[in-house]
C-alpha cells in the first residue's frame, strides 16, 4: 500500500531489481509506477540525443554465479549508451572488470556491513569484493560502483543491530 501511494516522479521512470528474499517479487510493485527489471535491458532517450541503458540483472548474476549470462545481458546495451548495471549483490563487478560493458554499477546487499569499527571498517560484508566497497561510491578497477547501505538488517542468525552504520536511502544524481 505504501508503494502504491508513493508518486515515483522520476523523469525517466522508477526501476527495481530483485533482491535475495523477495518472495512477493514482482507482485509487490503491482499498481505502482515502478518497472521491475530481472535479466532485462531498457534504453531511454536523454536530452541531446544520448541514451541511458539500464541493465537489471538477476540475483544469480549479482552474486557472481552466472558470469556468461551477465556478460551476454550487459552486451545487449548499446555501446554508445550510458550503461548502468543494477543488481542486488555487488559481486558482479568482479565479472565486469576490464569488459568496457558498464559505466556505473549500482548494488546493495551488504547493509554497509551493519557494524562498522573505527579504523577497520566493516569486518563482515557477505561479498567476495573487498570490504572497502561495502558502502558508498567507489571505483572498482575503473568501474564506478555505488553500494547502498540500505535501511534493513541481515536476517536469520545475524544480530539485528547497526553500529556506526546508519540506515540510508541513497539518492544519486547522474550527470552525463
Amino acid at each position: 500500500a505504501l508503494l502504491r501511494a508513493w508518486r515515483f516522479d522520476a523523469p525517466l521512470g522508477a526501476y527495481a531489481v530483485r533482491g535475495d528474499v523477495d518472495a512477493d517479487w514482482p507482485r509487490v510493485f503491482d499498481r505502482t509506477r515502478v518497472t521491475t527489471l530481472t535479466g532485462e535491458v531498457v534504453t531511454r532517450a536523454l536530452r541531446g540525443g544520448a541514451t541511458l541503458s539500464l541493465v537489471g540483472i538477476t540475483p544469480a548474476m549479482s552474486h557472481g554465479f552466472d558470469r556468461s549470462g551477465l556478460l551476454a545481458l550487459a552486451a545487449r546495451a548499446p555501446r554508445d549508451s550510458l550503461r548502468l548495471v543494477i543488481g542486488h549483490g555487488p559481486d558482479f563487478v568482479l565479472d565486469l572488470a576490464d569488459t568496457g560493458l558498464v559505466d556505473l554499477a549500482l548494488a546493495g546487499h551488504t547493509h554497509g556491513g551493519q557494524v562498522v569499527l573505527p579504523l577497520l571498517g566493516a569486518p563482515f560484508t557477505k561479498t567476495r569484493i573487498a570490504r572497502r566497497y561495502a558502502s558508498g561510491l567507489n571505483d572498482y578497477e575503473g568501474i564506478p560502483i555505488h553500494v547502498s547501505p540500505g535501511v534493513g538488517m541481515e536476517r536469520g542468525t545475524a544480530p539485528q543491530i547497526r553500529f556506526l552504520c546508519p540506515p540510508e536511502v541513497s539518492v544519486l544524481d547522474v550527470v552525463y
